[in-house]
């Protein structure tokens, strides 16, 4: 009689009975559908670096040909950000 409790050689299903080469089995189905999942996302992620290099690197070329083109805005756009993210990142102590 079963009370819901498992034996060492017991797991859960139906019959109660197990099977060692089923088992077995299923742990290599398992095995290799996880291994397919990782080459799966290798390959993506690998996809998708190489769409981040290309855009950065097409952002950073129009930042180059701008900043070529106009260079009193670009050092005035850069001189903004540096400030901004200075006051960001530190409180004002002279206050």
């Amino acid at each position: 009689m079963n009370n819901g409790t498992l034996n060492k050689n017991q797991s859960f299903g139906s019959s109660g009975k197990t099977s060692s080469a089923g088992n077995a089995d299923s742990v290599k189905d398992i095995a290799v559908e996880v291994k397919e999942k990782v080459v799966e996302l290798t390959d993506r992620l690998g996809e998708v670096k190489s769409t981040v290099l290309q855009r950065g690197s097409s952002i950073a070329e129009k930042i180059r040909k701008y900043a070529t083109a106009n260079p009193m805005k670009a050092v005035a756009i850069a001189f903004a950000a540096g400030y901004f993210g200075m006051r960001v990142t530190r409180p004002l102590r002279w206050l």
